[in-house]
């Protein structure tokens, strides 16, 4: 698991190695992003606007020896209970 990386996109959590994570977190962070906005007398639902990239989109965080365990005990604990 030493290679393995998680892959941080909003409240998604993903599993994977270096290389994979590091080039759709650059990606995702280097994207134009489709948002809403406050427009003065325009409908709510037609407020939607391009802004710029956001560097904070993805992040990629190691898996540590700590979160080894953790998920490593939860695995254990479900299939218990199962």
């Amino acid at each position: 698991m030493d290679n393995q990386f998680i892959l941080c996109i909003g409240d998604k959590r993903f599993l994977m190695n270096l290389d994979e994570a590091m080039q759709i977190a650059t990606t995702l962070n280097s994207c134009q992003r489709v948002e809403s906005a406050y427009i003065r007398n325009a409908p709510a639902d037609t407020n939607r606007v391009v802004k710029m990239p956001d560097i904070t989109a993805a992040s990629v965080v190691p898996v540590t020896a700590l979160l080894l365990m953790e998920m490593e005990t939860n695995a254990k604990t479900i299939e218990a209970n199962k």
